[in-house]
C-alpha cells in the first residue's frame, strides 16, 4: 500500500474475517512451533552435530543438558512468551515488555517449572543491564551481538 507522498503506507489494509482467521492461526503456528522446538532442543542443548547425527531428536527427551523434564522450554520460549505476553496486552510497549523480561529473569515468569534454570551469558549481561523501569528501547541500541537483537525483535510473529 502507497500512501499520499509515495511513501509506504504504515496502515495494514483491511482484511475480512477469513483473513484475519489465517493470519490468527499462523501467528499461533509459528508460536507452537517455537515452543515445541525449543523444548526439543533443551535436552540436547551444547551437543555436537556429530551426536546428534548419530542420536537424532525425534521425541521430547528428559534430563539431557540441563537435566529438566520433558517439554522443558528454555530461556529463549520464555522470553518468546513474555513478549507475546506484552503484545496482547500493550500493542508495541517496549517499558512493558522490558519489564516483563526483568519479571522472568528476577521472579521467574513464564518459566515451565517455576524457576529459571539456565541463562547464557549475553542474556543475563542483557538483563543485568535492563532496569524495570527503563524502556527496551535503550537495550537494543546498545545491543552488541546478534543473540541480544533477537531477544528484542518480534518478528518470528509475523507470517
Amino acid at each position: 500500500m502507497i500512501g499520499v507522498t509515495g511513501a509506504p503506507s504504515r496502515r495494514l489494509p483491511k482484511c475480512s474475517s477469513d483473513s484475519v482467521n489465517t493470519v490468527r492461526k499462523q501467528i499461533l503456528g509459528g508460536l507452537w512451533g517455537a515452543m515445541v522446538g525449543d523444548a526439543l532442543g533443551v535436552p540436547v542443548e551444547f551437543k555436537s552435530r556429530a551426536e546428534r547425527q548419530r542420536d537424532p531428536v525425534v521425541d521430547m527427551r528428559a534430563n539431557g543438558s540441563h537435566r529438566q523434564p520433558k517439554g522443558t522450554w528454555s530461556d529463549d520460549g520464555s522470553l518468546i512468551l513474555c513478549t507475546v505476553d506484552s503484545l496482547i496486552r500493550h500493542e508495541f510497549d517496549t517499558e512493558d515488555m522490558g519489564k516483563r523480561f526483568a519479571a522472568w529473569f528476577k521472579h521467574n515468569l513464564w518459566t515451565p517449572h517455576g524457576e529459571v534454570f539456565d541463562v547464557g551469558g549475553t542474556t543475563t549481561e542483557a538483563l543485568t543491564r535492563l532496569q524495570p523501569a527503563c524502556e527496551l528501547r535503550s537495550l537494543v541500541r546498545t545491543a552488541n551481538t546478534a543473540t541480544e537483537m533477537a531477544r528484542s525483535c518480534v518478528s518470528f510473529l509475523w507470517p
